[in-house]
């Protein structure tokens, strides 16, 4: 018969517990990296970088106050928040916002918006900008350069519809 001795046994559950504290820690380590893979990451928790050509177009666009409403409108976009981004707009052709996030629903997401200029004339201001979207059935990139308008409203900035399904304009 074998005899084991009181500190054989002491040494042997210290390993024990060492073990199962360590599988433990592990465990719930890699509960927290898999909690959220990227690929369920929604672009609400990634805020729009919005990258400037120069500073001084970043200046200028909180100079004319409009700096806070631009950013908010490119990541209502980003964020796929259609009602947000419909309260933004300056629509004065009777388009509903239930019309405008059915239209919205299919864009393309957003993936980058560089500012190349900004111009103002009194109670306006024009944004040059390029964005980037990407392509969801060939997940290509697409980069579109346009100018984005905005006036004031009562004191509030608006955004110009320029999309003639929108604007009436054609």
């Amino acid at each position: 018969m074998k005899v084991v001795k009181f500190k054989e046994i002491e040494s042997k559950m210290k390993s024990l517990w060492f073990c199962l504290l360590l599988a433990v820690l592990v465990g719930s380590l890699t509960g927290c990296t898999s909690t959220n893979p990227a690929s369920q990451v929604t672009s609400r928790e990634i805020a729009l970088e919005v990258i400037f050509d120069d500073p001084k177009m970043s200046d200028e666009l909180v100079r004319l106050g409009l700096r806070k409403d631009f950013v908010a409108y490119w990541q209502a976009h980003k964020d796929r928040n259609w009602a947000a981004r419909f309260r933004m707009e300056n629509l004065t052709n009777g388009v509903t916002e239930k019309f405008y996030v059915a239209y919205y629903d299919k864009a393309w997401p957003l993936k980058r918006l560089s500012v190349r200029g900004v111009s103002d004339a009194p109670q306006a201001a024009t944004v040059n900008i390029s964005y980037t979207f990407t392509n969801p059935e060939t997940s290509e990139e697409v980069t579109y350069s346009t100018p984005d308008g905005w006036v004031l409203v009562a004191g509030i900035w608006k955004h110009v519809v320029s999309d003639p399904m929108l604007s009436g304009v054609k």
